[in-house]
């Protein structure tokens, strides 16, 4: 992995991730499924955010998006993690999994 996306995810794991709760709250005590979500790709490290999108709303396969990117499909397969980690992360701040 290229290591300034190295710094960003690992900033990511040991800070950013802690402050979860707080980002939570600045949304609001109940706030729509789509409004959690949007908030937890905002947060997370800025490969993982792009790769997510990629993946999800223009519906590329990880070979794809690991040509597009400049990655290993194996760093595909972790940006799309972390997203997802993100997600539930926020979600479960309020009792909601994303579906």
């Amino acid at each position: 992995m290229i290591l300034h996306h190295r710094i960003a995810r690992n900033y990511w794991l040991h800070v950013r991730l802690r402050h979860y709760p707080a980002f939570a709250r600045s949304i609001g005590p109940a706030p729509d499924i789509r409004d959690q979500v949007k908030l937890a790709i905002q947060l997370v490290w800025p490969l993982a955010r792009s790769v997510y999108l990629l993946n999800g709303v223009h519906d590329l396969s990880y070979r794809q998006i690991a040509t597009c990117v400049g990655v290993d499909v194996s760093t595909v397969e972790l940006c799309i993690a972390d997203a997802l980690v993100s997600m539930w992360t926020i979600c479960d701040q309020f009792g909601e999994a994303p579906g």
